[in-house]
């Protein structure tokens, strides 16, 4: 049964029942408590394919992080992406991207890291794991919480060569 007990036996039913059921939505939003309960349920099976899943808006946690890209794999035909990343960073060294999902490599187009953006070690790793990963993306953009913030963000995107237009707000 991995992470879930017995008692939680009947939850994680009925959120593969919910998963399973809404695998055909072209979009949602997911918010922190939902993600990190996908995060449990992916310690113990996969996620169904959402093959129409064009949009989605995710709110995690940067502790979460490290389960993004294999949620990820379960959107292979998505286009744009809100991702809003909440305080509570790890430190950079506990965060590590190794795989590269489905999505990234064919068919992302817009990433959207709204949320107060700070430029943190872990923020900037994420950041620079879609410009070097996402083949198709046209625009990502950065909300920051201030002009110097800002300055300094976009002093640290400028060592990495992309096609993709990156707008700091």
């Amino acid at each position: 049964m991995g992470i879930f007990t017995k008692r939680s036996l009947h939850q994680r039913n009925t959120f593969r029942g919910i998963l399973t059921g809404s695998s055909k939505v072209r979009d949602m939003t997911i918010s922190t408590s939902t993600f990190q309960f996908i995060c449990r349920y992916m310690q113990s099976e996969p996620l169904p394919q959402f093959v129409n899943m064009s949009r989605l808006h995710v709110d995690l946690w940067s502790s979460d992080l490290k389960w993004f890209p294999t949620f990820l794999e379960s959107f292979p035909k998505l286009k744009s992406l809100i991702a809003v990343c909440n305080d509570g960073y790890e430190k950079p060294n506990k965060i590590s991207f190794s795989s590269v999902p489905v999505c990234m490599l064919s068919s992302l187009e817009f990433v959207d890291f709204k949320g107060s953006f700070q430029g943190c070690a872990a923020e900037m790793k994420l950041v620079r794991y879609f410009l070097k990963n996402s083949a198709g993306l046209k625009k990502l953009t950065l909300r920051v919480g201030s002009f110097s913030t800002k300055d300094d963000i976009l002093k640290k995107l400028l060592k990495i060569t992309t096609k993709c237009e990156v707008v700091i707000l």
